[in-house]
Protein backbone atom coordinates (compact mmCIF):
# COMPACT_ATOMS: atom_id res chain seq x y z
CA UNK A 1 0.00 0.00 0.00
CA UNK A 2 1.77 3.12 -0.97
CA UNK A 3 1.89 6.42 1.63
CA UNK A 4 2.16 8.91 -0.75
CA UNK A 5 0.40 11.90 -0.90
CA UNK A 6 -1.40 13.22 -3.72
CA UNK A 7 -0.88 17.29 -4.23
CA UNK A 8 -3.70 18.60 -5.15
CA UNK A 9 -2.86 22.50 -6.07
CA UNK A 10 -2.38 24.30 -2.98
CA UNK A 11 1.76 23.75 -1.79
CA UNK A 12 3.41 26.57 -0.02
CA UNK A 13 6.79 26.66 2.13
CA UNK A 14 5.63 29.53 4.80
CA UNK A 15 7.71 30.68 8.34
CA UNK A 16 5.12 30.27 11.58
CA UNK A 17 5.75 30.54 15.21
CA UNK A 18 3.77 27.84 17.00
CA UNK A 19 1.80 30.08 19.70
CA UNK A 20 -0.78 28.88 22.23
CA UNK A 21 -4.38 29.75 21.32
CA UNK A 22 -6.86 30.41 23.88
CA UNK A 23 -10.64 29.91 23.35
CA UNK A 24 -13.95 29.50 25.38
CA UNK A 25 -15.39 26.18 25.52
CA UNK A 26 -19.02 26.25 24.63
CA UNK A 27 -21.45 24.11 26.69
CA UNK A 28 -20.57 20.70 26.08
CA UNK A 29 -17.07 20.98 25.12
CA UNK A 30 -14.31 19.35 26.73
CA UNK A 31 -12.40 22.26 28.74
CA UNK A 32 -9.35 22.73 30.95
CA UNK A 33 -9.77 23.96 34.76
CA UNK A 34 -9.99 27.87 32.94
CA UNK A 35 -13.16 26.81 30.74
CA UNK A 36 -10.87 26.98 27.72
CA UNK A 37 -11.05 24.46 24.95
CA UNK A 38 -9.02 21.34 24.68
CA UNK A 39 -8.71 18.79 22.61
CA UNK A 40 -9.67 14.90 23.52
CA UNK A 41 -6.33 14.72 25.35
CA UNK A 42 -6.83 17.99 27.38
CA UNK A 43 -4.19 19.81 25.21
CA UNK A 44 -4.86 23.30 24.45
CA UNK A 45 -4.45 24.34 20.29
CA UNK A 46 -1.86 26.11 18.57
CA UNK A 47 -2.26 29.15 16.39
CA UNK A 48 0.57 28.53 13.62
CA UNK A 49 0.63 32.44 13.59
CA UNK A 50 2.16 33.37 9.75
CA UNK A 51 5.88 35.64 9.97
CA UNK A 52 6.20 35.31 6.17
CA UNK A 53 5.65 33.15 3.01
CA UNK A 54 1.69 31.66 1.91
CA UNK A 55 0.03 29.97 5.13
CA UNK A 56 -3.28 28.79 5.26
CA UNK A 57 -6.74 30.45 7.15
CA UNK A 58 -7.57 27.18 9.25
CA UNK A 59 -3.67 27.83 11.08
CA UNK A 60 -4.96 26.24 14.66
CA UNK A 61 -4.22 23.24 15.13
CA UNK A 62 -5.10 20.64 18.14
CA UNK A 63 -2.40 20.48 20.70
CA UNK A 64 -2.09 16.57 20.34
CA UNK A 65 -1.38 17.33 16.40
CA UNK A 66 0.96 20.10 17.17
CA UNK A 67 3.18 17.58 19.87
CA UNK A 68 3.23 14.77 17.46
CA UNK A 69 4.62 17.14 14.82
CA UNK A 70 7.46 18.56 16.78
CA UNK A 71 5.80 22.33 17.24
CA UNK A 72 7.40 23.51 20.53
CA UNK A 73 5.66 26.51 22.14
CA UNK A 74 7.25 30.33 21.34
CA UNK A 75 9.32 28.31 18.57
CA UNK A 76 9.78 30.12 14.68
CA UNK A 77 9.61 27.01 12.09
CA UNK A 78 9.86 26.98 8.41
CA UNK A 79 7.33 23.92 7.43
CA UNK A 80 5.95 23.13 4.13
CA UNK A 81 2.12 23.00 3.58
CA UNK A 82 0.39 20.58 1.10
CA UNK A 83 -3.49 19.95 -0.15
CA UNK A 84 -4.36 16.70 -0.01
CA UNK A 85 -8.07 14.91 -1.03
CA UNK A 86 -11.00 16.47 0.47
CA UNK A 87 -12.79 14.68 3.09
CA UNK A 88 -16.69 14.38 3.74
CA UNK A 89 -18.07 16.12 6.72
CA UNK A 90 -21.79 16.21 7.10
CA UNK A 91 -22.35 15.72 3.45
CA UNK A 92 -19.32 18.73 2.57
CA UNK A 93 -15.84 17.93 1.08
CA UNK A 94 -14.00 19.94 3.52
CA UNK A 95 -10.03 20.77 1.71
CA UNK A 96 -7.52 18.70 3.54
CA UNK A 97 -3.43 19.91 4.27
CA UNK A 98 -0.67 18.23 5.42
CA UNK A 99 1.99 20.15 7.52
CA UNK A 100 5.71 19.08 8.07
CA UNK A 101 8.53 21.05 9.89
CA UNK A 102 11.30 21.48 7.31
CA UNK A 103 13.53 23.80 9.46
CA UNK A 104 13.51 25.23 13.04
CA UNK A 105 15.09 29.39 13.66
CA UNK A 106 16.73 30.46 16.23
CA UNK A 107 18.65 33.18 15.43
CA UNK A 108 16.52 36.32 14.53
CA UNK A 109 18.75 37.59 11.74
CA UNK A 110 18.32 34.30 9.66
CA UNK A 111 14.31 35.12 10.27
CA UNK A 112 14.54 38.22 8.62
CA UNK A 113 16.59 36.98 5.59
CA UNK A 114 14.46 33.81 4.90
CA UNK A 115 11.37 36.27 5.24
CA UNK A 116 12.87 38.27 2.46
CA UNK A 117 13.44 35.76 0.33
CA UNK A 118 9.31 34.13 0.47
CA UNK A 119 7.76 37.05 1.22
CA UNK A 120 5.34 39.26 3.08
CA UNK A 121 2.78 36.85 5.46
CA UNK A 122 -0.70 36.14 3.50
CA UNK A 123 -3.34 33.63 3.76
CA UNK A 124 -4.99 31.31 1.73
CA UNK A 125 -8.73 31.43 2.30
CA UNK A 126 -10.00 27.58 3.06
CA UNK A 127 -13.54 26.93 1.92
CA UNK A 128 -15.40 23.28 1.46
CA UNK A 129 -14.83 21.77 -2.29
CA UNK A 130 -18.74 23.27 -3.56
CA UNK A 131 -18.88 21.07 -6.38
CA UNK A 132 -18.73 17.59 -4.44
CA UNK A 133 -21.11 18.17 -1.80
CA UNK A 134 -23.41 15.14 -1.83
CA UNK A 135 -26.37 16.72 -0.30
CA UNK A 136 -27.82 19.83 -0.93
CA UNK A 137 -31.18 19.74 1.44
CA UNK A 138 -31.67 20.33 4.92
CA UNK A 139 -31.34 22.87 7.43
CA UNK A 140 -27.92 21.76 9.03
CA UNK A 141 -26.61 22.56 5.73
CA UNK A 142 -23.50 25.02 6.28
CA UNK A 143 -23.81 26.12 2.17
CA UNK A 144 -27.34 27.07 3.33
CA UNK A 145 -27.28 28.68 6.21
CA UNK A 146 -24.36 30.84 5.81
CA UNK A 147 -22.02 29.15 7.97
CA UNK A 148 -19.42 28.90 5.06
Amino acid sequence: MSTEVKNLGFNSFCIVTANQFFKKADDGQPCNSQGYKVDKNGKLPVLLDTVAGKNINANVISGTQAELLGFKLNTTYGIMIQETEPTEYNGVMIRQFRISIKMVYIDFLDIMEQAKRIGVPSLEIVRPVKERITETSGRNNPLKNGKF
